[in-house]
Order: structure tokens, then sequence, then C-alpha cells
């Protein structure tokens, strides 16, 4: 998530600073119109004239910071890209609701989804029988910010792997997963990516480059002012260099998003992998953030995220077997996607008797 993640993860969140007397609704908004018409990534297909006349009327009404939520929701919803939002502590989003009853980005339409897996949280691992062998099933769940819960989150998934050699495939399960920080996500999965996974061909330009590689059980940056920066570091990283030609079945459903979206990218275009379920949310795109001077942190969509072989999702993330939520067989416990995904590994030539 580029910019915005990179700040939660190298540098602690300023503290919600009270009222001044210099607020300036007006100072404010112009700043915010100005950088967010600069870097948003479909800046040419806005009304400006016609969203910025109704951001500075929300502006001019508001009292203090709490009062701007709306004036900055009202720019970001504005952009249409259904990935730019407003991101303030629980302690000012809890004030905004209880001067007015209601949340101040409230208004925005969500898609309806089928998944039932959305309260997932820990990143276990299971062992499902494949035949006379067994695959190992990892839950990859929605996992925010940065520091000890993320790096406890990133070494608990990878430790699925360690503990289970043996395997004869593996089933990446991101269901529910709708989004967070991606690089937890992927530095844990790192096994399966392959080591050196992200890193830009030479001479790739910054704009086409992905924002980090993951190598040495690490995720580092690979452009910016954080240049070669760790953003995380795996605490018992050792490589597993056959996993990342073991066959992979990827689950995903229709509340997959953001940054549960680039986990699924992740592994399109990868060989000896197959995905099952529903296609994803349809928000793969890159966000950077940045703070303005009463402390809301605006988080604007800059471009889409793509694939090793460069594709972009701007519709959401295909699979290559479409399967409903459901019970799976009447014999085996596993729910219908499950059981796909079992069938597909049990064809596969790591997963058969010899």
């Amino acid at each position: 998530m580029k910019a915005v993640l990179l700040a939660a993860l190298l540098a602690a969140p300023p503290a919600y600073a009270q009222q001044s007397p210099s607020f300036d609704s007006s100072t404010l908004i112009e700043e915010a119109i100005t950088r967010v018409r600069a870097m948003a990534y479909r800046r040419d297909k806005v009304d400006w004239p016609v969203l910025e006349a109704k951001v500075r009327a929300e502006a001019a009404k508001a009292r203090d910071p709490i009062d701007m939520l709306t004036a900055y929701e009202t720019l970001l919803s504005g952009l249409g890209d259904g990935h730019s939002f407003v991101n303030v502590d629980a302690e000012r989003r809890a004030a905004f609701k209880a001067r007015y009853g209601r949340e101040f980005d409230s208004a925005r339409v969500h898609k309806a989804t089928l998944s039932k897996w959305y309260l997932r949280r820990s990143p276990d691992g299971f062992r499902h029988a494949i035949g006379g062998k067994f695959a190992l099933r990892v839950i990859v769940p929605f996992v925010v910010g940065g520091g000890a819960p993320a790096r406890a989150y990133a070494d608990k998934l990878y430790g699925n792997f360690t503990a289970n050699p043996g395997a004869c495939g593996y089933i990446v399960d991101i269901r529910g997963n709708a989004g967070g920080n991606a690089w937890a996500m992927l530095t844990g999965l790192t096994a399966l990516l392959g080591n050196g996974f992200g890193t830009p061909a030479p001479g790739m330009a910054e704009a086409a480059m992905p924002f980090a590689r993951i190598a040495g059980g690490k995720a580092i940056v690979n452009y910016g002012e954080h240049k070669d920066a760790a953003m995380f570091e795996l605490a018992a990283w050792r490589p597993l260099p056959s996993l990342a030609k073991a066959p992979v079945a990827v689950l995903i459903d229709d509340i997959v998003g953001s940054s549960g979206e680039q986990t699924a990218i992740a592994f399109k275009g990868r060989s000896h992998t197959r995905f099952f379920g529903q296609q994803s949310y349809g928000v793969a795109s890159e966000n950077e953030g940045f703070v303005l001077p009463d402390e809301t942190n605006l988080v604007v969509t800059t471009g889409m995220m793509r694939d090793r072989t460069g594709r972009i999702y701007p519709q959401g993330v295909p699979v290559d077997v479409q399967v409903m939520p459901g019970e799976g067989l009447a014999s085996d416990p596993d729910d219908a996607v499950v059981e796909a995904a079992k069938g597909w590994l049990a064809r596969q030539r790591a997963c058969q008797r010899r």
C-alpha cells in the first residue's frame, strides 16, 4: 500500500490534536484538493469544477477538524475509484458519530458479498489428506497495522511451512481477507512465492516497479526515501527453495479486496498454481497517503496493482474454477471450495503415489 503503509510501519502515528485557535477550513481544504488532484489515479476522469465546489461548500460549514471529515470524504469519494478513503483514529471517528449520529463515511456504497470468512484473524495451518500424502492449507486473514502484532502474524504464517515438512501441495486460503498490511501477508508466504519475489527487472521504471521485494525473509523497499529499508523481517526465516515449485491452490471469494487482492495477485503467473472460489471484490489498486495539518490522513488511489507479467485487475481477480460457497462432500467436512482445491491437487504429480 506504498506510502500509507510504510508510514505505519516505520513511525508511530501522531496523537490526535485538539482544536487549534488557528483552525482554518479554507486553507486545509485547498491543500487537500491540490494534493489529491495531483496524485489521484483517476484525476483525468473527474469533473473537478463540480467536485471542488461541493468540497469547498462542505468545508465552509466546518467549525473544527471533526466537521472537516465530511469535506474530505466528499473529496475522496468523488474520485470514483472506490478505494480512496479518509483515515482517522477511533477517537475522532467516535467524536463525529457522537455529534451527528452517523459515521462520516456512512453514505459509501459497498458491494453485497456472500463471504462468511471475514471474521477470521489467525493465520493457522491445517493438514488435508490427499491419498497417502497430505496438503497444507494456510489461512491468510485480514491484518492491519505494523509493529509486534503484524510481525507475530507473519511469523506464525511462515511457521506453518517450517512446521509441516513433506506436504505434497499447498492451499492458500485468502477468503474473507478484505485488506490491511499486504507485506505481513506476503512475507509470511515467501516460501511459496520464492526468495526474491517482487524484485523488479533491471532498468524498469520506478512507476512500474513493485513497491517492495521479498528476500531473505524481509520485505525490502525498492525506491523512494526509504529505499532498501526492511519493512518486515521474519524472526525464524530459513530458506525453503523447493516450495517455490510446489503446486498451490489459491482460494478467494467476493470480499477479498485491497491488500487481500494484492496477496492473491502475487500468485498470478506462478507455475503450478490454480485459483478457486469467486472473483474478488475489485479494489486491486495502489494507495498512497499524506497527513494534513489537522492530522487527517487522506489515502488516495494512485495506480493499479500488477502481477508479475504486468497485468492489472480493475474488475477484481478472476478464478480458474468458480465454486460457490457451500458444503463439501457428504463424506468429508471440508467446504466445497476446499474440496475443489483438494481434487485438483490430487491430480498433480507431486501428490500422486509413485
